[in-house]
């Protein structure tokens, strides 16, 4: 059995990929003074608390129907969803918009009765969210202006962020009821017991920026397993400054865009929106979209594939891909790596396994140099593998080896590689096997960005 090793070229360019990149608002999709940007694959969508439960009889159907009538088709369009559910929205008045249930006291933030209708919400949100593959992760929510667990320029005698004991209750329920999706909570230096990740919705704006870098550093190497996302805001502190006056600008002059790609870099960011709204029917601000959409997430580059090409009479296979990740973050759930091998006429898999190994783990680097752009610590490859005996009926073939990241939802192709092997469909033809005789090569390559098949409904 003779092994033979490919390196195919790396894909140069921005493309969308699931739980990555700029972070939409539904608007964007539905208002059509907003351009939407084709790198949109989540969805950041507020949900007031009494239009999912207007009272404590409601149940989970109520949170699944408001659901589809807020962000309907999410699995057609290839979206997923990081809801928030909030009380309050205050306004330039001075007033707020009230979101209360009419069975509970609109303003009450701190009572046992709170809390505990807090809890049993919470345990609805999971049944009708945690194991729903529309969802992307949960930002916790709830308390506090906005959902933002900070209140400010009340007369009610509240916190101005949430208490520990608040802390305690809310994130003993969420950890309970969401055992597989990913739960974020606003600051960094809150709910420390607990494996979330956070939401940070004034990410990047210098006034706060340090302060925030020492909290989020404190909390050590959470990014591993969790997520951070959030929004740039444009209407607070020096953004101007830091982040330019907005999201167009942003994206467009190379000092705001650094500044926020470092950070991006520095504190393995994921998502983001609010920067989102560039126009990208601006070819400079398109441009410069690509270079941040770039930076966010992950990245995984093929190192090497290596397989057996040619195989003998008793049909023992073998094949190993080396990943490393070039992005900021990893990924975050257990999604397969898998191969197969293609009808080289048809494009259509006759044979796949899943190769040993988890995405979870193709790790990025870490230790950012703001002088160098790059992580002092570089990201290590790690290799999937697999070892099969193939199948009689593929006797007399010839067959292209791809490999692909499936979603466990549809168990398609769906989470692409930065690999200019691609076939529409989100396949990587890296290698011709041969088992007994036929002839096959590998085919001209479709372009990633291009790709707008990819759909997990």
């Amino acid at each position: 059995m003779r092994l033979t090793t490919l390196r195919p070229r790396p894909y140069e360019g921005a493309f969308a990929n699931p739980m990555c990149g700029f972070r939409a608002r539904w608007f964007q999709f539905v208002e059509p003074q907003w351009p939407v940007n084709d790198h949109f694959t989540t969805v950041r969508e507020y949900f007031p608390w009494n239009a999912i439960e207007p009272d404590a009889g409601a149940g989970v159907d109520a949170i699944l129907a408001d659901t589809e009538r807020r962000c309907p088709d999410l699995a057609v369009r290839n979206l997923r969803l990081v809801p928030r559910v909030f009380l309050e929205s205050p306004q330039p008045d001075g007033s707020s918009r009230c979101f209360w249930p009419a069975d509970m006291i609109t303003g009450d933030f701190m009572s046992p009765a709170f809390l505990r209708r807090c809890e049993r919400l919470i345990e609805k949100m999971g049944q009708a969210w945690d194991n729903d593959p529309r969802i992307a992760a949960i930002e916790m929510g709830l308390w506090g202006f906005w959902g933002e667990h900070h209140l400010w320029n009340n007369d009610r005698g509240l916190p101005f962020r949430m208490p520990l004991a608040v802390q305690r209750v809310l994130g003993d329920a969420f950890a309970a009821a969401f055992p597989h999706n990913k739960v974020l909570v606003r600051y960094a230096n809150t709910f420390l017991d607990y494996e979330f990740g956070i939401y940070w919705d004034s990410f990047a704006l210098g006034t706060a920026v340090r302060r925030e870098e020492a909290r989020f550093q404190a909390r050590g190497d959470y990014w591993r397993r969790c997520p951070l996302s959030g929004e740039t805001a444009y209407n607070y502190g020096d953004v101007r400054e830091t982040l330019g006056n907005d999201p167009t600008d942003t994206v467009s002059d190379p000092v705001h865009r650094q500044w926020l790609i470092d950070w991006i870099r520095d504190l393995h960011a994921s998502c983001l929106g609010w920067v989102s709204r560039y126009n990208a029917d601006d070819p400079v601000a398109r441009a410069g979209g690509d270079e941040v959409q770039k930076a966010f997430g992950y990245r995984f580059v093929v190192d090497a594939f290596t397989y057996v090409a040619e195989i003998d009479s008793d049909g023992a296979f073998e094949a190993a891909l080396t990943l490393r990740n070039v992005g900021a973050a990893p990924f975050y759930y257990d999604w397969p790596v898998t191969l197969s091998l293609l009808d080289p006429k048809t494009g259509a898999p006759v044979w796949r396994r899943r190769l040993a190994g988890d995405i979870r783990t193709v790790q990025p680097g870490d230790d950012y140099d703001r002088q160098t752009r790059a992580y002092r610590v570089a990201p290590q490859p790690v290799t999937f593998r697999l070892k099969e005996t193939l199948p009689d009926a593929l006797r007399g073939g010839a067959y292209l080896a791809a490999v692909s990241v499936d979603d466990p939802a549809c168990g398609r192709p769906a989470l692409r590689l930065a690999c200019e092997n691609y076939k529409t469909g989100g396949w990587h033809p890296l290698g011709v096997v041969r088992f007994g005789g036929g002839q096959a090569a590998l085919p001209s390559f479709d372009d990633i960005r291009a790709d707008r098949t990819i759909t997990y409904a």
